[in-house]
């Protein structure tokens, strides 16, 4: 031990809503705060500390001692959300509590870092409300985000269990005096233009598209947090939680994405939708909570592709062709006629010529036969769909073939109808 150097240092412990420094008397804060109601420390420790207690009561006495009427560890400060099944009329750690003190606690780190420091939130949930609620304790402290780095750091493969994927590492700064005013639309393009700028850093550090649309969170929050207040076009100030469904979208359209060389933009909502679904996920299990991100995202109600995204093993997946159950008819988007087609290939030409002939699109539609394309390409080999995809593809002409046939047929009905319909008129 004598050979060992190194600079002293005081090591205490305290609460973060109360800090015994002086303003802006250090450089640094690093925190990785609870995630809203994932784990529920003091509970799940009370286990431990009631033998503890026992244990250790002649040495460490004051252990003994606390004001928790069960016997229990207290929990009045604790910053946690507790989720409780049924009422729970006596917990405090509701959202209110959590949104309060952990504000309360940013705003701590804010007086006793300097103007010049840094703080530094270590913080992860798939539930865009959480986020929200988040982003607006951080600016109530005085704070801006001004960088942020993903990371699959809390990573889990058992089902059910409280974990999440991703984290995200946030940098934040105090917020800069003498701030002005923003404009929306002014704002949003500043978000689109610094993500466009950074994605090719995202892309050679290989951040994988679902982790870009986490890392796309920091530029949008840095150009948000340029402003005092950014207001809309009736002078209204906006949410800054309206800008992370945008600065997703942006990652897309940074990202270019083409569908045999179709421009992803180019496709209908509701097929831009799933398609940039299988993009990021293919057919993994993801949580509920992305689905809604991503419509938030898409700017679609989450009903509007519910259907394409249905509930699997505790989280959600993308649909199998033979559990598509929309009609087709005109009106129809590109994915619900690539969906029903892939469902009709065991049936034969015959079947998929009437998806085509019902869904009244050409039969050599660019968009469908790009969407077909990309969906057998894409999906894994041993799926089910991947195969349905290829047939498709594979009889493609004998397809429109039958396509034409059906439509020539319909034609002639209707066309008998009529001669039958004037008949009975002039009888």
């Amino acid at each position: 031990m004598t050979d060992i150097q190194g600079t002293p240092v005081n090591v205490t412990r305290g609460s973060a809503t109360s800090m015994n420094l002086g303003d802006t008397s250090i450089t640094a804060v690093v925190t990785d705060p609870p995630y809203d109601e994932m784990i529920a420390y003091a509970d799940s420790s009370d286990l431990i500390y009631a033998w503890l207690k026992r244990a250790l009561h002649s040495t460490w006495p004051e252990l003994v001692v606390t004001s928790d009427e069960h016997g229990c560890q207290e929990k009045s400060e604790e910053i946690i959300v507790k989720r409780v099944r049924g009422e729970a009329p006596n917990e405090h750690r509701t959202r209110e509590h959590y949104d309060t003190m952990i504000a309360r606690a940013f705003g701590e780190m804010r007086r006793v870092v300097r103007d010049d420091g840094l703080v530094t939130i270590v913080f992860g949930s798939g539930d865009p409300e959480v986020w929200q609620r988040l982003l607006t304790a951080i600016e109530k402290a005085g704070l801006v985000m001004t960088g942020s780095w993903p990371a699959n750091t809390e990573a889990s493969n058992h089902q059910g269990k409280a974990n999440i994927e991703t984290t995200l590492t946030m940098t934040c700064r105090p917020m800069a005096p003498g701030r002005t005013p923003g404009r929306k639309g002014a704002v949003e393009a500043e978000i689109k233009a610094e993500i466009k700028r950074r994605y090719p850093d995202w892309e050679r550090w290989g951040l994988a598209p679902a982790d870009m649309l986490m890392a796309a969170a920091g530029p949008a929050m840095e150009v948000v947090g340029r402003y005092s207040e950014v207001l809309d076009a009736k002078g209204e100030p906006v949410d800054i939680y309206t800008f992370l469904p945008l600065a997703r979208a942006a990652v897309q359209e940074a990202m270019a994405v083409e569908i045999n060389h179709q421009p992803l933009e180019t496709f209908d909502a509701r097929t831009r939708f799933a398609l940039w679904w299988i993009t990021l996920y293919n057919r993994q299990i993801r949580a509920k909570s992305e689905l809604r991100w991503q419509a938030l995202a898409s700017s679609l109600d989450l009903a509007a592709i519910r259907d394409l995204v249905p509930d699997a093993d505790k989280g959600v997946r993308f649909i199998a062709a033979r559990d598509y159950k929309g009609k087709i008819d005109g009106d129809s988007t590109v994915i619900d006629v690539a969906l029903a087609l892939a469902a009709a290939s065991e049936d034969g030409l015959q079947a998929m010529g009437q998806v085509l002939a019902d869904a009244e699109h050409a039969a050599d539609d660019t968009f469908l036969w790009a969407a077909v394309q990309f969906l057998a390409d894409r999906l894994p080999d041993n799926d089910p769909d991947a195969v349905r995809f290829t047939r498709v593809l594979r009889n493609r002409a004998g397809v429109v073939s039958a396509t034409e046939a059906v439509a020539a047929n319909n034609y002639e009905k209707s066309q008998l109808q009529l001669i039958d319909d004037a008949q009975l008129r002039l009888t």
